[in-house]
């Protein structure tokens, strides 16, 4: 815990002073140390050690026989086939480096320069944001491309958002879910009063008849989403004291939606995918599983909380709400590194090389 908080302190400083013409290189060195801390980590997260014995078998026994043990995802199989000849760890460092420049030219292009500390800071400090990417990798690969086929949606170029989709898909297939966007930017609609009723209405219902709803869907759930049972089976223990961040998140909720009637097209766009990614978090409370599919949503924060803080025209309401959304984050952070599911594979960060091994919580 203690290396994600200097080096989040870091990247975040650095991105601060992007803003400064003498130091408008801040938002590369952020993201050069992101990097590094992606690249050369080791046995980080709950589902590292899955992914290197996974290599493993495929290196001692070969694709064709790999492809029959794990009938998952096939392009994960092939990736890992490529990076045979360099070994896991290279892979991990290749990874890394796409992760990291899909997320710094999606910043510098969608955030406000004024606020790069900002979408930095989600980004790391959002547990559920880059710290569950790098242990499910797979799925950091499918968000990631997800994020890289946004400037195509934005456009209107199906063909290639579609193409970048279905590729993601090869990874993580519920990357599919994506495509729902399609028929959501054809048709032209605003966030206006109405439909900002309408998602609170819908935060609200789903919070309080979820289990109803989770209960009737849990035996298809079972059925196509096996392999994914160990996160069924953590539902309870994760959901303990959510309460209050599940109000927060409605508070959220009514911000985002207050902000997105004053966007242009382009960060309207934004809006209306994070703004989705509020159905999500009720049902997550019920099957952790949910989140998993909320997370291609719940991405575009790290552009949508800072367009929102540099909208703000009341000085106090300025300073307040930014600190607001740091709290909340905090707070995420920390009961993330409380709780007894992921302090054990993340508590203490771990490298490939030995001597950066150093930093114990």
């Amino acid at each position: 815990m203690i290396t994600v908080i200097i080096v989040g302190i870091l990247a975040v400083f650095f991105a601060y002073l992007a803003q400064f013409k003498k130091t408008k290189n801040g938002l590369k060195v952020s993201f050069f140390l992101i990097f590094l801390f992606l690249a050369f980590r080791y046995d980080f997260g709950n589902d590292y050690k899955g992914y290197l014995e996974k290599f493993q078998f495929l290196n001692t026994f070969g694709l064709e026989n790999y492809l029959i043990w794990d009938t998952s995802e096939i392009g994960w199989a092939y990736l890992n086939y490529i990076f045979i000849p360099f070994g896991f760890f290279a892979m991990v460092a290749a990874l890394a480096l796409l992760n990291s420049l899909i997320y710094y030219n999606f910043i510098k292009r969608y955030v406000p320069v004024k606020f790069y500390w900002l979408g930095v800071f989600i980004y790391i400090f959002d547990p559920y944001l880059m710290l569950i990417h790098a242990s499910a990798m797979r799925q950091s690969l499918a968000i990631s491309l997800v994020v890289l086929s946004f400037n195509y949606l934005y456009k209107k170029d199906f063909l290639r958002f579609i193409l970048i989709i279905l590729i993601s898909s090869f990874f993580h297939r519920s990357a599919l879910i994506m495509l729902i966007l399609i028929p959501l930017i054809i048709y032209h609609w605003k966030i206006n009063l109405r439909v900002a009723i309408i998602f609170c209405a819908i935060f609200i219902i789903l919070f309080g008849a979820g289990s109803f709803i989770m209960a009737s869907t849990n035996d298809f759930l079972q059925l196509f989403l096996i392999r994914y049972e160990h996160h069924l089976e953590k539902e309870i223990e994760l959901n303990q004291g959510i309460g209050l961040g599940v109000a927060l998140q409605f508070i959220i909720l009514i911000i985002t939606l207050y902000f997105a009637r004053f966007q242009n097209r382009e960060a309207d766009i934004l809006f209306k995918i994070y703004v989705i990614s509020f159905i999500f978090i009720p049902l997550s409370l019920y099957i952790w599983l949910i989140s998993r599919i909320g997370f291609y949503f719940t991405i575009f924060s790290i552009a949508v909380i800072p367009i929102i803080a540099s909208g703000i025209k009341n000085k106090l309401f300025g300073k307040i709400v930014p600190l607001m959304f740091v709290g909340f984050t905090l707070f995420k952070f920390f009961q993330f590194f409380l709780s007894e599911i992921w302090i054990e594979n993340y508590g203490v960060y771990k490298s490939i090389i030995p001597n950066l091994e150093f930093l114990k919580n």
